[in-house]
């Protein structure tokens, strides 16, 4: 089964994923939000900027150790996660 996103377009590509997941997590949908960095994650192993993204999901559900895990592989990956966010996994 295809999904869709908002404009009714398939979603077939990690940047679709990752747009839906932003727009959730802005809407404090977080659980949804993580589901949806998850599957762009999973289309593209390499993408730093979902892992960020879905650390920062994580912390709002208080799942410190997830969150610190994608923001380790955010960092591995190149990309540049501020030292507040890393020090709210403590």
């Amino acid at each position: 089964m295809a999904v869709a996103n908002t404009e009714g377009r398939t979603m077939n590509n990690a940047t679709d994923w990752f747009k839906r997941a932003t727009a959730k997590h802005k809407s404090k949908d977080y659980q949804g939000a993580i589901a949806d960095y998850t599957k762009a994650i999973e289309l593209n192993p390499d993408y730093a900027q979902a892992y960020n993204k879905r650390g920062f999901a994580y912390l709002m559900l208080g799942s410190k150790s997830k969150a610190r895990a994608d923001f380790k592989r955010a960092i591995e990956l190149g990309y540049c996660v501020p030292q507040e966010a890393l020090d709210a996994c403590k």
